[in-house]
């Protein structure tokens, strides 16, 4: 697998934005996540109490959310990745999108590339506004990013996930250690 020369890209040739709502209610309040800026879902800390959550915005697995505004967020961009088999409901405030050239691009890979600091340095350089600045869409949609071929994305997906297991299993070690050796 050689890597060769791989080109950049703009992104809005590989992503597309959704606006698939919860008007039928079919997902309910445990279904509700909110976005943070460690790249994750999370459960939200709304109060939901009487709540109609038509309005509600769907996150299918394999697709992608993030918070537009991206002030006060400490320069971080609060984005997210639905790794799971859920379906999740966000604020209809995010904006929710999805690689739509899947042959060509890898959410996984994707993802990655959201989790370097310079992605963030990029949104928040790029953001725009006074009182309140934001990184929307048309922005998102001119970041350039490297594709190589999907077989090496997916080794860099592959070996990634491996080191995090294997950084993983060392702090648990590192814990039972201390617990064992208290000294």
């Amino acid at each position: 697998m050689d890597a060769g020369n791989v080109k950049w890209v703009r992104l809005g040739d590989y992503i597309e934005q959704c606006d698939e709502r919860n008007h039928s209610n079919k997902y309910g309040i445990e279904a509700i996540k909110g976005i943070s800026t460690s790249k994750t879902f999370i459960d939200t800390k709304a109060n939901l109490d009487g709540v109609p959550l038509q309005s509600y915005k769907l996150v299918a697995p394999r697709y992608f959310a993030y918070v537009p505004d991206t002030s006060r967020r400490g320069d971080k961009v609060a984005l997210a990745f639905n790794d799971s088999s859920c379906t999740y409901l966000i604020s209809s405030i995010y904006c929710v999108f999805k690689v739509s050239v899947l042959d060509k691009l890898s959410p996984e890979y994707l993802y990655l590339f959201f989790l370097r600091p310079e992605f963030d340095r990029y949104a928040r350089y790029n953001s725009w506004g006074s009182a309140r600045e934001t990184f929307d869409w048309s922005e998102l949609c001119r970041v350039k990013i490297p594709i190589p071929s999907i077989a090496i994305q997916h080794s860099i997906v592959n070996l990634y996930k491996c080191s995090e297991e294997a950084k993983k299993i060392a702090s648990e070690a590192r814990e039972k250690l201390k617990t064992l050796c208290s000294a």
